[in-house]
């Protein structure tokens, strides 16, 4: 809506959260008949009434309980906004303690994180949780270590209600066939056509291994695995040389592969998890909170 701005987006945020005009225009410093005329102002160019009298409060629609959530999203998407040009236009310095996995390095982060720290030279990163090892513990001592503030971010599965975040990108489980295997190149393929194949998976307790057992269980059949090792740049490999069929989380395979597998369907839907970033519910640091948006751009633009 053109004829929308800012200012009138923050009178209608005040209003409903006072839930009064004359409390409303105390906060705003402003006289409670310009406020008045301001929200109608509003009202006629959306379209819709906002707000319902009762006595001398006023109630949100079921149209203005709607907008308010967005009203309040944009502002803070404004607010980012100008944080981040407030950074870009002072030489930040500091460390920026971050927590991930190794595979989230190789997928996503490394060439993010290249341009972050070639245009920020004063700031410098420091990393945990890239030893190699089960996600779930990995995750849970990332966690840890946020919860605690020895990290100032961290990625990993997600949402957790205990923090602040968003997601980053979804991964699915896939199945890596072989060239010639009469589902090589299928975008999905429903587990019950994994029954008898033999299979290169991580051990009981990974993530990949009890969501695949659990599908098999459903769809009537007992996995066949070959070999099961954490090691899943092993497994890929051995897949090549058609030791077995690989079924690992797609953001394992190195991203120059034109082949990315094939997505496993259970009975349940399309296997996968959400990869979140995650930091304490307070504000970052400036250089963290700079690292967060571009994060949360390329984000947006992987998807």
């Amino acid at each position: 809506m053109p004829g929308v701005d800012l200012r009138q987006l923050q009178y209608f945020i005040t209003v409903a959260t006072c839930g009064s005009y004359v409390e409303a225009a105390r906060r705003l410093y402003m006289t409670q008949p310009a406020l008045w005329r301001q929200v109608k102002s509003l009202e006629k160019e959306l379209g819709v009434p906002l707000f319902e009298r009762a006595g001398n409060r006023v109630f949100l629609t079921t149209e203005g309980a709607v907008l308010l959530k967005h009203a309040q999203e944009a502002l803070q998407s404004v607010d980012r906004f100008t944080s981040m040009a407030d950074n870009l236009s002072n030489n930040l310095t500091g460390v920026v303690r971050f927590g991930c996995f190794p595979v989230h390095i190789e997928y996503f982060l490394a060439p993010l994180i290249g341009r972050f720290l070639a245009e920020n030279k004063r700031v410098k990163m420091e990393f945990s949780g890239l030893e190699e090892g089960r996600r779930a513990d990995v995750a849970r001592n990332l966690y840890e270590e946020l919860r605690e503030g020895r990290i100032d971010m961290s990625m990993a599965p997600g949402p957790r209600v205990d923090f602040d975040g968003f997601k980053v990108y979804r991964v699915h489980v896939v199945a890596m066939f072989p060239e010639g295997h009469s589902h090589y190149g299928s975008k999905e393929i429903p587990i019950r056509n994994l029954a008898g194949e033999p299979l290169l998976t991580t051990p009981r307790g990974y993530f990949t291994r009890m969501e695949l057992e659990r599908g098999a269980a459903k769809a009537g059949f007992h996995l066949t695995v070959t070999v099961e090792s954490p090691n899943l740049r092993a497994l890929l490999a051995l897949g090549k040389n058609r030791v077995g069929i690989p079924v690992v989380a797609e953001d394992n395979v190195p991203v120059n592969d034109d082949y990315r597998g094939s997505v496993v369907v259970s009975p349940d839907g399309p296997i996968f998890t959400d990869v979140w970033l995650h930091w304490r519910k307070q504000s970052l640091p400036p250089p963290a909170s700079l690292l967060a948006e571009l994060i949360r751009a390329e984000a947006q633009r992987f998807q």
